[in-house]
């Protein structure tokens, strides 16, 4: 390969994805996502490391796990373990890095990194920033105002609201009242396009990184994406009426108990908190969020096809974790349990000439992969080990062995303790949950999960094998449990 390829990374946040529409009704329509799946590889067993966003992000670009990186839960207030990320090394051979979007990632901010572009510490909110507020002059856009339908903290609507105001990340869903082009997705893209203009005559090789906001909460969209959902098209995810009998108690806990009123989640309400038809309108206005992110990723993926720079720009689009609304009796977005739902996520990577278009894969990937492939691109060296493997065998369909199981771990949300760690297979997951049941689940007979075969005599074999390769897998990233 005589000049380096482009890397341009495309991160959606919380996203539901794994069943949700797979089996029968709807589903959230990701039109360019499914585009670049449609031109290259879509990996149909991606997996998060963990299902919280510092930690997951953190992960994916340091390559290694939470437990190695120290940043394992939201807390972004604790010790950095580990903040060599894979723009370091791409910068020492050329690259030039950007980074559009939302951060979330410990107290090391990515400018240190030796990135351009626009990002906030922490969560932060894009809609309060000056470069939003420029934004919306340059191009005579409102900024962006809502009519909040339904706050989960209060169980009440709230009527008209401007996002700079309201915050980023409460958990509530409305319409947008303004253009789409006031949605922060919207925003991010028409930085990164522009950024992309000024890279066309570029002889460096870059690397770009543009982080959507969404489609995690709150859930503001135009009626042109939510007309596209009728709520009645939507059944009742199988695992609704899951009982959670054979389940750990972290099942009960739903999310943050310091976050979420009671008045909100009553645990002696649970499981099915609410009747189906609150989840069908909640998916509603979920899918279509889904929808309009994936609409503005498009203009990312136009942006680069009309400048000419796709044919040398490796394309990966993918996101920090996934959510299980309406999953497991009733969920409202992701907690300290290891669902499919929560811990399996949308993943694809378009490498024109090198991958062929409308490859599927069923190897098991993390987003742990990512920094280690990344290096493996520009032919650079770490000094360290990285948890994870480079994807590039696969990509270029040289893979002669591939893991035969993935690690996934949990260690809490921000002040709550857990200790939570689960193994995957091709076909089985084994869940262990210090100090309570563990489980163990047939994926491909039991998709859902809703029979734990924890307690059958029959599955011994299998539960053996699986906390051997637990273990394994301890023992393989230096954590001292095994």
């Amino acid at each position: 390969m005589d000049k380096k390829p482009n890397i341009l990374l495309l991160i959606n946040d919380h996203q539901n994805y794994y069943r949700y529409g797979w089996d029968e009704g709807v589903k959230p329509l990701t039109p360019n996502f499914e585009r670049v799946a449609n031109e290259g590889m879509k990996f149909e067993r991606a997996y998060t490391p963990t299902a919280y966003c510092v930690p997951a992000r953190r992960s994916l670009f340091t390559g290694v796990y939470p437990c190695n990186h120290g940043l394992t839960t939201n807390n972004e207030d604790v010790p950095e373990k580990d903040t060599d990320m894979f723009f370091h090394y791409l910068s020492e051979k050329g690259y030039r890095n950007y980074y559009f979007g939302k951060w979330h990632n410990g107290q090391m901010h990515l400018w240190e990194q030796g990135c351009e572009g626009f990002s906030i510490q922490g969560h932060g909110n894009p809609y309060s920033t000056n470069e939003y507020k420029l934004y919306c002059q340059k191009n005579n856009i409102p900024e962006a105002c809502c009519d909040v339908k339904l706050n989960f903290y209060k169980n009440e609507p709230e009527g008209k609201v401007y996002l700079r105001e309201y915050g980023s990340a409460k958990p509530s869903y409305g319409k947008l009242l303004t253009p789409k082009e006031s949605h922060e997705s919207f925003f991010i893209a028409d930085m990164a396009c522009n950024q992309l203009m000024n890279l066309k005559d570029s002889t460096e090789p870059w690397c770009m990184v543009v982080s959507f906001w969404g489609p995690h909460c709150p859930y503001f969209v135009t009626d042109e994406f939510l007309n596209l959902y009728d709520p009645e098209d939507i059944p009742p995810y199988p695992s609704y009426y899951d009982e959670l009998n054979e389940k750990p108690d972290t099942y009960n806990l739903l999310k943050d108990k310091e976050f979420i009123t009671k008045k909100i989640y009553q645990i002696d309400k649970f499981p099915k908190p609410y009747p189906w038809s609150f989840y069908q309108e909640c998916l509603t206005y979920i899918y279509a969020h889904t929808t309009l992110v994936d609409a503005a990723g498009g203009l990312v993926l136009d942006t680069l096809k009309s400048l000419g720079l796709d044919n040398n720009t490796i394309v990966i689009w993918t996101a920090d974790h996934g959510c299980d609304f309406g999953a497991h009796g009733g969920h409202l977005s992701k907690g300290p349990y290891m669902t499919e739902e929560v811990y399996r996520i949308p993943f694809t990577v378009r490498w024109p000439g090198v991958i062929k278009p409308g490859q599927t894969s069923n190897k098991l990937v993390s987003l742990i992969d990512l920094a280690p492939t990344f290096l493996d691109l520009c032919g650079a060296k770490s000094a360290k080990t990285f948890d994870g493997d480079s994807l590039l065998p696969i990509l270029q369909g040289k893979v002669q062995g591939w893991r035969d199981s993935l690690l996934c771990e949990f260690y809490g949300a921000r002040k709550d303790v857990h200790n939570i760690k689960s193994v995957i297979t091709d076909k089985y997951k084994y869940v262990s949950t210090k100090n309570d049941v563990h489980e163990l689940y047939d994926l491909e007979k039991d998709p859902y999960e809703l029979n734990n075969l924890i307690h059958s005599e029959e599955m011994e074999p299998v539960v053996k094998h699986m906390e051997s390769k637990l273990k394994e897998w301890l023992c393989k990233i230096g954590n001292k449990e095994a």
